[in-house]
C-alpha cells in the first residue's frame, strides 16, 4: 500500500515536473514577431555604457542590454563597411573586400520576406546601395543623411501592429567626417567640451612615438585627440538618442515585448592607438603634397586595412522574447551568427547553409559554448581570436609584399591595446591559429575585381576610403581572363615570382575546369605552397569543375 501510494506520488511528482518543463521550455522560446536589426556604424564596444565606457553615452543600449543579453566579445567580419555587412546580411565569411552581395548569395533580409514578413531598410550610408545590391529583400529601402530627424522610421515602426515585420537601420553618426567627430549642431556638444582623459598607457606611447619619428607636435596633436575623442563620444550618445526614439515608437504601438531587437556595429574605430599603415588616401598629401608628417596623419585615427581589436570589437546586443534579462555572454561571437540566430528565433528557413553559428542556445546558456575562435579580414591581413583572447594577425601577401608586415600575436587579456608581439615566443600556437585563418579563407566569399563605376568611387571617396586618384582600400585585380590555365598555374606555384603575383594568378584559377595533368600538377604543389592566401585560392580552385 506505502509502496503503491509512493509510486502514485513519483508518477505525479513525474508529471508535474514534465508539465512544468514543457511551460518553461514554452515561455523560453516565443517566436518574436517583429525584427529591428540597429547597425550603428564605426561603433567601438568599449565607448559605450554596456561595455563599461567611464561616460555614459548610451543609456538606450545599456537599458537593451538589461532587457536581454550583451555578447560581451563580438567581432566584425572586417573593418570597414562593404565586406563587414557583405558577410552580416549573407551569415557567410570573406575571403576578400568587396562592395556588391553576390547574386547567388540569398541575403538575411530576403529570408524574412519569404517567410511572410513586410521588410523595411533605412540606411545612413552611400556605399549600402541599389547599386551594391544592399536592397535585395526590402519592400522599402531609404537612404538619409546622419543628424537627420527620426519621423520617417519612426512611422514605419507604430505600423507594424497586426503584421510580422523585418526592419534593418543603419546609423553611421560616430562615422568621421574629414577625421572630425561630432554632431554639427555645437549645441549638441557635451564630452568635446569637457577635459577627455586617453586610456591607461596612451600618453607613454604617443610620446615614444613623437620621439622616434622625431615629430615636433605632440603637445597640440594630444590636445586635438582628446577633443576628438569628446567628439566621438557625442556621436555615439547622438546615435543612442535615436535608438531611443526608436525604442519609443515601439512601445508607444505596444510592440517593444514582443520584438526582437539586436544592436551590432561594423566595425569599430582606431582612434589613434597605433601606427597606420603607410598606404592609401591618409597618406598621399604626406606622400605626394610634401605636408608634414604629424602624429595625426601617421597614427590610425578611423578605420578600413587594420584588424586590430580597437577595429573589429563591437557591441552586440539581442533582447528577445525568451532571452534575459541581464544576461552576458562572454565567449567569443561573430557578426556572421546574426542571420542564423534571427532565423532560429523567429523559426524562420534560412535560404541557404549558412558560415555564422545561432547564438540563441548560448544566450540562453551562457557558458555553453566556449570554445569559439572569431575571424575578420581585410586585403592586407586576417585575424584570429581564440577562445583563450589570444589573437593572431596574419598577413595577407599583399600585406606582406607592399607592406612588410608579419605575424604578430597578442594576449588581449594581459595586453588589450596589443603592444607585444608574441609571435616569435609562440611558433606553436601561430601554427594552430594559422590554419584557423586558412580554413576561414578557404570557404569565405571571394573579393570583387569588377571595375568600380565612378559614382561608386566618388562615394568611397567622400567617406575617406580612397584617394582622389582612387588608390586606397578598394583596388581591382588585373583581368587574367584571357590567360590560358598552364600559364596561370606555373605562375602560382613558381616561388621565385613576387608573392602577389602568385595570389592573383591562383585567384584566376578559380571556377576553371582542369584536365587529369592539370589537376594532379596543382595537387601535389598546392598544399606546399607557403603563403595561406594563395594555398587557400588554389584549394578553392581545385574544388571546382572537373575537365571532361
Amino acid at each position: 500500500m506505502i509502496r503503491s501510494r509512493l509510486t502514485i506520488l513519483a508518477l505525479a511528482l513525474g508529471l508535474l515536473s514534465g508539465l512544468f518543463s514543457a511551460c518553461s521550455r514554452g515561455a523560453e522560446s516565443p517566436k518574436p514577431e517583429h525584427v529591428v536589426l540597429i547597425v550603428i556604424d564605426t561603433l567601438r564596444a568599449d565607448r559605450t555604457t554596456p561595455y563599461g565606457h567611464s561616460r555614459d553615452t548610451s543609456p538606450t543600449l545599456a537599458r537593451i542590454a538589461k532587457d536581454g543579453v550583451l555578447f560581451e566579445n563580438a567581432v566584425s567580419q572586417s573593418s570597414w563597411t562593404s565586406p563587414s555587412m557583405v558577410s552580416m546580411m549573407t551569415g557567410k565569411y570573406m575571403a576578400g573586400e568587396r562592395l556588391t552581395i553576390p547574386d547567388d548569395q540569398p541575403t538575411l533580409a530576403e529570408g524574412f520576406e519569404r517567410a511572410g514578413y513586410e521588410t523595411a531598410a533605412f540606411i545612413c550610408n552611400d556605399i549600402l546601395s541599389e547599386k551594391t545590391k544592399f536592397q535585395r529583400g526590402f519592400d522599402v529601402f531609404e537612404q538619409f543623411e546622419p543628424y537627420t530627424d527620426d519621423d520617417r522610421i519612426v512611422q514605419w515602426l507604430e505600423s507594424g501592429k497586426g503584421k510580422k515585420t523585418f526592419t534593418w537601420i543603419h546609423l553611421a553618426e560616430p562615422h568621421d567626417v574629414a577625421t572630425h567627430y561630432g554632431p554639427p549642431n555645437e549645441e549638441a556638444w557635451r564630452f568635446k567640451k569637457q577635459e577627455n582623459e586617453l586610456p591607461p598607457g596612451r600618453i607613454e606611447f604617443l610620446r615614444d612615438f613623437a620621439t622616434e619619428r622625431k615629430l615636433a607636435d605632440f603637445e597640440p596633436s594630444v590636445a586635438r585627440m582628446r577633443a576628438e575623442h569628446g567628439g566621438y563620444d557625442d556621436d555615439v550618445a547622438f546615435s543612442d538618442r535615436r535608438v531611443a526614439n526608436f525604442v519609443a515608437a515601439l512601445e508607444r504601438a505596444g510592440l517593444y515585448a514582443n520584438t526582437a531587437i539586436v544592436i551590432a556595429a561594423d566595425h569599430g574605430e582606431g582612434l589613434w592607438t597605433r601606427e597606420a599603415y603607410d598606404v592609401g588616401y591618409r597618406h598621399e598629401q604626406i606622400a605626394k603634397h610634401g605636408a608634414q608628417p604629424t602624429m595625426l596623419n601617421l597614427l590610425m585615427g578611423t578605420h578600413g586595412n587594420q584588424v586590430y581589436r580597437e577595429l573589429v570589437h563591437v557591441p552586440l546586443i539581442v533582447k528577445a522574447p525568451g532571452f534575459g534579462p541581464n544576461t552576458t555572454v562572454k565567449s567569443w561571437v561573430e557578426n556572421v551568427d546574426i542571420a542564423p540566430t534571427l532565423f532560429e528565433l523567429c523559426d524562420v528557413p534560412s535560404p541557404t547553409a549558412l558560415q555564422g553559428k545561432s547564438l540563441v542556445s548560448l544566450a540562453r546558456a551562457p557558458g555553453s559554448d566556449s570554445t569559439r575562435k572569431v575571424f575578420s579580414m581585410t586585403r592586407y591581413c586576417s585575424s584570429v581570436i581564440d577562445e583563450h583572447a589570444m589573437q593572431l594577425i596574419l598577413p595577407t601577401p599583399k600585406g606582406a609584399c607592399e607592406l612588410g608586415l608579419v605575424p604578430e600575436l597578442y594576449d588581449l587579456r594581459a595586453d588589450p591595446e596589443s603592444r607585444k608581439n608574441l609571435a616569435a615566443a609562440r611558433p606553436d600556437l601561430v601554427a594552430t591559429l594559422s590554419r584557423v585563418v586558412e580554413e576561414k579563407l578557404s570557404v569565405g566569399l571571394p573579393g570583387e575585381s569588377a571595375e568600380l563605376s565612378p559614382e561608386v568611387l566618388e562615394t568611397l571617396r567622400k567617406l575617406g576610403y580612397v584617394g582622389d586618384d582612387g588608390n586606397g582600400i578598394i583596388q581591382t585585380a588585373p583581368d587574367l581572363s584571357g590567360t590560358p590555365t598552364d600559364e596561370l598555374i606555373s605562375v602560382a606555384l613558381d616561388g621565385k615570382l613576387p608573392c602577389l603575383a602568385r595570389l592573383e594568378a591562383a585567384e584566376a584559377l578559380v571556377g576553371r575546369a582542369f584536365d587529369d595533368a592539370q589537376r594532379a600538377r596543382l595537387e601535389d604543389a598546392a598544399p606546399k605552397v607557403e603563403w595561406v592566401a594563395v594555398r587557400s585560392a588554389l584549394a578553392n580552385a581545385l574544388a571546382g569543375p572537373i575537365s571532361r
